[in-house]
Order: C-alpha cells, then sequence, then structure tokens
C-alpha cells in the first residue's frame, strides 16, 4: 500500500494526513495489515 505525508499548504494549518493508494491487486490480508499497523502507531 502506497502511503504519502500530505502537510499544509495541502492540508489546514497545524494538520496533516495520510494518503493511501490501494488497488484491486491488494489482498484482504494486506489490507488488513495496514489497517492494524495505523491502528498500533495512532495510540
Amino acid at each position: 500500500v502506497y502511503t504519502n505525508l500530505v502537510l499544509p499548504p495541502a492540508t489546514p494549518d497545524g494538520g496533516s494526513l495520510l494518503r493511501c493508494s490501494v488497488s484491486a491487486a491488494h489482498t484482504s490480508e494486506q489490507i488488513s495489515r495496514i489497517i492494524a499497523a495505523f491502528a498500533t502507531i495512532s495510540r
């Protein structure tokens, strides 16, 4: 899963986001793993 960081001025001041690109070629397992990884680091 390709992920890139987006910072101001593309986001509101003081904000940022991660933009993820997924495709039909990714398996359900791969999507589940990246969701679990994001859940772990967001704690």
